[in-house]
């Protein structure tokens, strides 16, 4: 069995704890290394490429989202779960805009954070249901500078749109490559003119986006 790595980053050590012992019962699981500051957290990043990056916001050194930001111009393909007590708009946005492909919050249940494990480590998202309407919401407060929806959705080419369609459903880009019997390489070329043409950051603003315009 393939299990996935996994980096633990948060500055308190008893945190640390807690989550590789929700972590290490878990037969696909395998924590490989853990951090205690968004700077460490790069070099973990580099040294042992996890496939999911359970990553604090609020750190010393560097935080949260500056180590996101910085872990996926160099490793675009390892997944980040924000994990934060902070229940924040801003904060919630600047995840968001980083890359993160995930967002819980500390009291989740441990069932709920392996959840959101695997769904990462799959290639899709995770975002706790406490969250995903506010992210949209503050994501919808931006729109007023920008081409309305219908505007934006008028510049994609039908397979964008399915290609988004499918993307506000959850699937992975290996789901929608099998479904649209095109590769997972010509996916990622789509993803990236959704993301170009609707004025996104990255892929998680375009399944936020699919949900909120009900693509899904």
């Amino acid at each position: 069995m393939t299990k996935l790595r996994i980096l633990i980053v948060d500055d308190h050590p008893l945190m640390r704890d807690a989550i590789y012992a929700a972590i290490e019962p878990e037969p696909d699981l395998e924590v490989v290394a853990e951090a205690e500051n968004g700077a460490q957290a790069v070099e973990k990043v580099a040294q042992h490429r996890p496939d999911v990056t359970i990553m604090d916001l609020m750190m010393p050194f560097k935080n949260g989202v500056q180590a996101t930001t910085e872990i996926l111009k160099r490793f675009p393909q390892t997944a980040i779960l924000a994990f934060t007590g902070a229940l924040d708009e801003k904060l919630a946005l600047e995840a968001v805009q980083s890359g993160v492909a995930g967002y819980l919050v500390k009291d989740t249940r441990r069932e709920d954070l392996l959840h959101a494990i695997r769904e990462l480590g799959r290639g899709s998202h995770y975002w706790a249901p406490s969250i995903a309407p506010l992210l949209i919401r503050v994501l919808q407060s931006k729109d007023d500078a920008s081409p309305s929806s219908a505007q934006a959705l008028a510049c994609l080419t039908e397979r964008e749109l399915e290609v988004l369609h499918r993307l506000g459903q959850g699937q992975t880009n290996r789901d929608i490559a099998a479904a649209l019997k095109i590769s997972e390489a010509t996916v990622r070329v789509h993803i990236h003119h959704i993301v170009e043409k609707l004025g996104l950051e990255n892929r998680s603003q375009a399944v936020i986006f699919a949900i909120r315009q009900g693509e899904s």
